[in-house]
Order: C-alpha cells, then sequence, then structure tokens
C-alpha cells in the first residue's frame, strides 16, 4: 500500500489500518521517504490511493481502498469489491469529489495538530 506520510488524513487512516491489521497482511510504503522503484510514478501514487494486490495488480482509488480495508479486517466480501466495476463505478466518483476537498481537508488537520 503507497500512501503520502506527509498527509494527515492520510497517515492518520494508516495508523488505524496498521491497528486493524494483527494478522500483518498489508505493507506500508511512505512515499515521502526515500523509495526504491514503484511500479506506477511516484507522482500518480501521491495523486490517488494505490495498493498493489497478492498478484501484483494495482489498484487505485475506491478498488484500493476496499481490498486494503478487507485485509486488515480480515473481511473477504469486503476484499472482492476490490475487483468489482459496479463497485469501482459507484463509489469511485465519491472518491474523486473527497479529492477535490482534499487540500482544504489537510490544511483544517495541520492547524488542528
Amino acid at each position: 500500500m503507497f500512501f503520502d506520510g506527509a498527509c494527515p488524513i492520510c497517515a492518520q487512516e494508516i495508523s488505524y489500518l496498521r491497528k486493524l491489521d494483527r494478522h500483518e497482511r498489508l505493507l506500508f510504503e511512505d512515499l515521502t521517504l526515500p523509495g526504491t522503484n514503484y511500479p506506477v510514478r511516484r507522482e500518480d501514487l501521491l495523486r490517488y490511493f494505490h495498493v498493489q494486490d497478492p498478484d501484483g495488480r494495482i489498484l487505485r482509488g475506491a478498488p484500493a481502498f476496499a481490498l486494503a480495508w478487507g485485509m486488515a479486517l480480515g473481511w473477504p466480501i469486503v476484499t472482492g469489491l476490490s475487483r468489482s466495476r459496479v463497485f469501482a463505478a459507484l463509489v469511485n466518483p465519491l472518491y474523486e469529489l473527497f479529492l477535490l476537498f482534499r487540500p482544504f481537508l489537510q490544511q483544517l488537520a495541520r492547524r488542528a495538530t
């Protein structure tokens, strides 16, 4: 899982996912640390949430969230949503809307800490 460690919203969610992931199914890659070769351009990884599944596929947006949360919780039905085109078509527009407000929300989160 690739995340922006400089984003307070992202860092908080990753912290929560780490706590939930008792069986250590997830690997976390902080994009603010010096990295190696990423499977996608670093700029794209920072713009959208990405997860690499166990088969090596790169998921982006809502399917990536479904895979991450499903694996952390150990819930196969949630993990299965990551492969659903219907789920992606319904939820990705909401994620895109969130991305429009993300800079503002990041500023609020920084002020609160």
